[in-house]
C-alpha cells in the first residue's frame, strides 16, 4: 500500500476467528477506525477489499486516465499485451484479458497500485480510440451502377 491512500487494509482477528479463515477489513489510517468490514463478514483478500473500496468510492472512474498514462509510459508492456490478446483472438480463443494482464505483470516483476480490471478497462479505452471503424459492405452501400442499373 502506498502512503497516498487514506485507508489501509488489515487482517481482522475477530472476523477471521469467526469465519475460520483470513478476513480483511479497511481502516482509516489517520483514525484507526474500521471504515468497511463487508457487513461484518470481512473480505477474503486484501485485493478484494481494495477493489470494493475503490469501486464504492468512485476511484475506478478516476483511475482510468491515470492507467492510460501509465500504459503510454510503458509502451513495450502495452505492445506485448496487445500482441498476446491479438494472437489469442486471431486463433478464435475467448481470451481472459484480466488473467493475461495479471500474469504479464508478475512475469515482468511490475507492481502497480491499480486494480487489474481497471487496467483492462483502460487498455480497452486506448484500443477503442485507435481502431478504425469497420465499413459495412451490404446492399445499402452499393451504387446503382454496381447493381447493374445505371440511371438514365
Amino acid at each position: 500500500m502506498d502512503n497516498q491512500r487514506p485507508f489501509k487494509v488489515v487482517k481482522s482477528a475477530v472476523i477471521s476467528a469467526k469465519k475460520h479463515e483470513d478476513r480483511y477489513v479497511i481502516i482509516d489510517e489517520s483514525t484507526g477506525k474500521t471504515v468497511d468490514d463487508a457487513h461484518g463478514n470481512g473480505y477474503t483478500s486484501e485485493r478484494a477489499a481494495i477493489s470494493s473500496y475503490r469501486y464504492r468510492h468512485g476511484n475506478h472512474k478516476r483511475a482510468i486516465p491515470v492507467i492510460e498514462t501509465w500504459f503510454l509510459e510503458h509502451k513495450d508492456f502495452l505492445d506485448t499485451f496487445n500482441d498476446k490478446v491479438a494472437c489469442f483472438e486471431r486463433d478464435g480463443i475467448d481470451v481472459d484479458k484480466k488473467w493475461i494482464m495479471e500474469h504479464m505483470l508478475k512475469a515482468h516483476g511490475i507492481e502497480v497500485e491499480f486494480d487489474i480490471i481497471n487496467m483492462v478497462r483502460a487498455w480497452e479505452a486506448i484500443i477503442s480510440t485507435f481502431q478504425v471503424p469497420k465499413i459495412k459492405q451490404g446492399k445499402k452501400n452499393r451504387t446503382r451502377k454496381q447493381h447493374g442499373k445505371e440511371k438514365n
